[in-house]
């Protein structure tokens, strides 16, 4: 241990001169030794974060250098941080290579770089790579190299550049290495090439760099040209960026690839056939026109891809697929009723060219059309309408009844995300803790550890009510281990191994303002949770109330039941579950329980049930706990909150929770910049078109909600949004879904204001709710709808289509409605038409004659609210309006 012990000497002086003699001075195990110290002594402080400060790093790069493996390459997070300079690595290695440092650096520049780390990614170029790799330095580097190697011809040269074709052959000239096998890189790694060689300005006439060196080489036999055609269609089913991919075809294509190669790539073309993606299939059925006449093109392969072709979306592609049938119908009348069976999907295309020419090649070859399918009729659609019900018999859930079920549903809860486990969770072991016993807790261990885990690593996948879940079970724990001593002593270790991490979590549990948390993000969640607790560690037998029946409901006559339980006892419940239970009660089904509430509920249970469920009910003079109402009054989108309810209130809250809670209609006012009027001076806001909206909506600071106690108000209003919002969407919006409003509003702002390209994720699992939730839609439902049409992302436009069937069948939309505020969008230019038509005409179209109409009712409002509005792309819009009528 004595090399340990000067080791730690020399780290506590920081006696940077010191450390490189020391170090070169150990055997091979001695450096073991020491690397095994260090690796102890991160693990120890990299808990939290990814890059947190760990102690020493000015000596330990030093010790990365010369003792660490390529396998502890995850311990490296940056260049600046964890190894030496280069200039200061570049002199040691030139004294002394050690064994294992070549592996480890190139392992360090390949994970920097493939995770987009700025210092890693830029802290050695091509040129100094190279360099390294000819004396030795570097191994195992392929991936790297392959990402640098857009430097050899840069975009944007530093000179101009005369003669293109002598500035290529010298590069090559100076780093033979790229013809040598280099080359072969670009199409086995992800690279950038793609980039340089299309957009940058160094070109052989039209042609860029690469282009031009790979069809030059393959022609004068300096590269194997078959090889590099098989490459280029090989790539294409690799998991690359889609530029890369594209890059791939305008090569092959670049290329100019004669009949007899195309010939003997056949096996290649047919899987790039296959392949998502539209350019390959494009260029591959293009190709296939040339060669469909030859004998030895495999005809039978391409009428088995055939029927996939003809039903693709893309008119492009369909056309060209019917194109090759036609070269294959003419030159072989055995396979003419194979092509007629190929081309039928092309009849249910959206295009009408599409389905001309598909009907046209059946009628040459003798086919017979398809007859049109037997569809009910609007009135038939209509007259087999039946309501909606939130509560039933598929979306009920059974609750864990015994032991074993318990401990399956804890693993559960940590494995994957489902927003009922918050709930669930601390019901079973509330109703089935009289069960538990030392062996209970030990075939709780796996689940307790997975707890554990949770709530100690950084994944910001997980959700915050998760770890409410995690911190429940392990507070819980913590209580059984007192109460039962001889039980789980493994558990005792376990969590002797996490010991550290307790002390921030008890801080952050039980006083969040003592590490700076002081906004109040999900606060109703935190204190129903130590609510959860306070009944789990007394002898509180009482029923929970929020605990839903069904997903993401709570059956009023439940809640009924579980109230009497209180009456009876003179118990007063927590606010919060009792909150939090009304909000989850479905109100159409509520209604209908009316009868049974005025016969078994007493006093203000009874009068606030009452109120909650019956529209026309008035308001009862005597109210002893305000947040009751106020969370009854907020959850009916279709109820004021009425002025008696905010006496008392601090006046500057009474606007901001009228507009908070029951929104008005948004603002479409575009200012884009503020001028000065010449002679007052005053501010003139200048309106114009632009791309972006103003809310006519803020947001509150904690500081102002003091007077209130609201469980709704905490899950939004305490934190200034972003990931806390995006990352918790789910549990939160199901926590209150009677009116999403609120909600609503603030995602589309943030949409709006903030968009990016990972927003359509989060949109997508709110659309998913749609599906689960059926909501009956109110402003910011229309808001957010049209939003969901103007975004970028597709997928999240697929899953659009199939929400907006459902809602339109469950008459939980009204489409004119939508139509209209779709037309103030599309009015103001806030994204291209074309994003609107493209999902009408893919996604919405001909589903079925009641939901064409609906959809017509829909492309007519927002016609009639554009107007004589000039907008690109409203004759695509027209015409999909002409199909359908």
């Amino acid at each position: 241990m004595k090399i340990v012990e000067k080791y730690n000497e020399i780290a506590e002086k920081r006696d940077l001169p010191a450390i490189v003699p020391f170090l070169k001075s150990l055997s091979a195990e001695e450096r073991e030794i020491l690397r095994s110290e260090v690796i102890k002594s991160h693990k120890k402080n990299k808990v939290y974060r990814l890059n947190s400060y760990t102690p020493y790093m000015d000596v330990q790069m030093f010790v990365h250098f010369f003792c660490f493996h390529k396998e502890d390459n995850d311990f490296l997070r940056m260049m600046w941080r964890d190894l030496p300079k280069l200039e200061e690595m570049e002199a040691l290695l030139a004294e002394e290579i050690p064994e294992h440092f070549p592996g480890l650096f190139g392992a360090f520049l390949i994970n920097q770089c493939l995770n987009k780390n700025l210092y890693g990614e830029s802290a050695v170029s091509y040129e100094n790579t190279m360099r390294w790799l000819r004396k030795g330095y570097l191994v195992d580097i392929e991936a790297y190299i392959a990402m640098r190697m857009d430097e050899i011809f840069p975009r944007q040269p530093k000179e101009e550049i005369d003669d293109p074709e002598k500035y290529i052959a010298d590069r090559l000239s100076e780093y033979p290495e790229i013809l040598e096998q280099q080359i072969y890189y670009l199409f086995r790694y992800p690279n950038e090439v793609s980039y340089s060689d299309k957009l940058g300005k160094i070109k052989v006439g039209k042609t860029g760099p690469w282009t031009y060196i790979l069809k030059t080489q393959t022609l004068n036999g300096s590269l194997d040209r078959m090889s590099i055609l098989s490459e280029c269609l090989n790539s294409l089913a690799r998991p690359y960026k889609k530029d890369q991919l594209n890059w791939f075809v305008d090569l092959f294509e670049g290329m100019e690839p004669t009949n007899k190669e195309l010939l003997l790539l056949q096996d290649d073309l047919f899987t790039a056939l296959s392949l998502p993606l539209t350019k390959a299939s494009g260029m591959v059925l293009s190709l296939f026109k040339g060669i469909a006449a030859d004998t030895d093109f495999r005809k039978d392969n391409f009428l088995s891809q055939a029927q996939f072709l003809t039903a693709s979306d893309t008119k492009a592609i369909a056309t060209a697929a019917i194109a090759v049938l036609e070269k294959l119908a003419a030159n072989d009348k055995h396979i003419h009723e194979a092509i007629c069976t190929a081309v039928a999907p092309a009849f249910l295309s959206k295009e009408e060219s599409v389905r001309t020419r598909a009907a046209k090649l059946v009628t040459r070859l003798g086919g017979s059309l398809p007859e049109e399918s037997d569809q009910p009729t609007v009135e038939e659609e209509e007259k087999a309408f039946v309501p909606l019900r939130r509560l039933t018999e598929e979306g009920r859930i059974r609750p864990a009844e015994s032991i074993e079920e318990m401990i399956f549903a804890l693993s559960e809860a940590f494995a994957r995300f489902d927003p009922a486990n918050f709930y669930l969770v601390p019901d079973s072991l509330h109703r089935l803790r009289s069960e538990m016993n030392e062996e209970v807790v030990v075939k709780m261990g796996p689940a307790i550890q997975s707890a554990y885990k949770l709530i100690t690593s950084f994944n910001p996948e997980r959700s915050y009510h998760q770890k409410l879940t995690a911190f429940l079970l392990l507070k819980y724990c913590q209580h059984l281990f007192e109460t039962l001593p001889e039980g789980g002593k493994e558990l005792k270790k376990l969590r002797d191994t996490y010991s550290t991490q307790w002390i921030y979590i008890d801080r952050w549990w039980d006083e969040p303002e003592a590490t700076g948390n002081t906004y109040l993000a999900h606060e109703g969640f935190r204190r129903l949770t130590l609510y959860h607790l306070r009944k789990l560690t007394t002898a509180d037998s009482l029923p929970i109330l929020s605990t839903p029946t069904h997903r993401p409901w709570l059956d009023p006559a439940v809640l009924i039941t579980r109230l009497k339980a209180y009456i009876e006892t003179s118990t007063e419940p927590d606010t919060m579950d009792l909150q939090q239970a009304i909000q989850l009660c479905p109100l159409e089904e509520g209604k209908e329980c009316l009868p049974v509430i005025e016969k078994e509920l007493f006093g203000e249970y009874r009068s606030l049930l009452v109120w909650l469920f019956d529209e026309k009910a008035s308001l009862p003079a005597e109210r002893l706990h305000k947040e009751w109402w106020l969370a009854a009054a907020i959850i009916r989108p279709d109820r004021d909150i009425p002025q008696q309810m905010l006496e008392g209130l601090d006046p500057i809250l009474i606007p901001y929770l009228r507009n908070r809670f029951v929104c008005e209609p948004y603002i479409y006012e575009m200012v884009s910049h503020i001028d000065k009027d010449p002679q007052t001076g005053e501010d003139i806001p200048v309106v114009r078109r632009t791309s972006s909206l103003r809310f006519d909506k803020e947001f509150l600071k904690p500081d102002t909600m003091k007077d209130l106690d609201l469980f709704i108000d905490y899950s939004y209003l305490g934190y200034p949004w972003a990931a806390s919002f995006f990352g918790n969407i789910k549990q939160i919006m199901l926590s209150s879904p009677n009116n999403w409003q609120t909600y609503l509003m603030k995602l589309a702002k943030e949409t709006i204001q903030y968009a990016s390209d990972t927003i359509g994720k989060h949109m997508i699992v709110v659309l998913e709710l749609y599906r689960q939730v059926m909501p009956q839609a109110g402003e910011m439902d229309y808001m957010y709808l049209c939003l969901c049409f103007l975004q970028k992302d597709k997928t999240l436009r697929v899953y659009l289509g199939d929400v907006w069937a459902e809602l339109s069948e469950a008459r939980c939309i009204d489409n004119a409605k939508l139509g209209e505020v779709l037309g103030r969008f599309v009015e103001i230019e806030y994204a291209p038409l074309k994003r609107v038509t493209d999902t009408l005409q893919d996604h919405m179209i001909r589903r079925s004659p009641y939901l064409n109409k609906e959809l017509s009712i829909l492309i007519d409002a927002c016609l009639y609210r554009i107007g004589k509005q000039p907008v690109g792309g409203l004759k695509k819009l027209l015409s999909i309006r002409k199909v359908i009528s």
